[in-house]
């Protein structure tokens, strides 16, 4: 099992070659596990950011401190000193509040395609042989789906689909795949009549709340989101990508 404290590591690039990669094919393998990444992430830029507001605060108020000890009576002389160090120190204050305003906002201001891709990361498909002629098209679809290679994925799954039309499996997957072409309308076409399955309801609910947020309808995103049920395998990461569209 992958700990937190190797997920650290990895995020620091503090790992050896060998455990870089056993990280990385966990999380290949591993939804749950992928969220938990992101969630560490997030944690560490929180912390960095409250760490650059607290020395914002810290220098801003040595700033005011510096002026309001040598302020004087205000004479036309006075003034023009004042004015000289006054407009230095609010200068440096602006800049001391951009720093550490710079990471929070490109923190939170994530785009729905960001986030698409965050999230899009289907589990590793595993073909059940049903006979020995389709064993290599099986095992073609299952590899180029693996690998990500979705339009080469999709040519195979419609190919085990045209010969088992109401294979519930390759229907799923396919829909997947184009997804991971951007053909939303399809993709979301193939996934509806899954909705209340039984075992595919929630990964068809899942994919198609991504499928709308990678075409920016978050309305949709969010409706579809809030019906996964919170025994599904996809209900931690949806309430992750809600908190991320709130």
């Amino acid at each position: 099992m992958i700990e937190d404290s190797m997920l650290d590591k990895y995020l620091s690039n503090e790992l050896s070659a060998q455990d870089r990669a056993a990280v990385e094919l966990a999380l290949s393998k591993d939804d749950a596990l992928n969220l938990r990444l992101q969630l560490l992430k997030s944690q560490k830029t929180f912390l960095k950011n409250q760490d650059a507001i607290t020395e914002a605060k810290t220098a801003i108020a040595d700033l005011s401190q510096e002026f309001r000890e040598s302020k004087v009576e205000p004479s036309s002389s006075n003034i023009k000193r004042r004015l000289f160090y006054l407009i230095p120190a609010a200068v440096a204050a602006l800049l001391i509040i951009g720093l550490f305003l710079r990471p929070l906002i490109s923190s939170t201001s994530t785009s729905t395609s960001d986030l698409f891709g965050q999230y899009f990361e289907p589990a590793q498909l595993s073909l059940l042989t049903k006979s020995d002629s389709n064993t290599n098209l099986m095992q073609s679809a299952q590899l180029a789906f693996n690998q990500k290679q979705y339009s080469e994925a999709i040519v195979h799954l419609k190919e085990l689909l045209s010969n088992d039309p109401t294979n519930e499996q390759y229907i799923f997957n396919l829909a997947i795949a184009e997804l991971g072409v951007s053909d939303h309308d399809v993709s979301l076409s193939r996934l509806q009549p899954l909705l209340d399955h039984p075992i595919y309801g929630s990964g068809a609910t899942w994919y198609s709340a991504l499928a709308h947020l990678n075409v920016d309808d978050i309305e949709k995103t969010k409706l579809f989101l809030n019906k996964i049920p919170s025994q599904s395998s996809y209900y931690k990461s949806a309430q992750a990508l809600l908190l991320g569209l709130n």
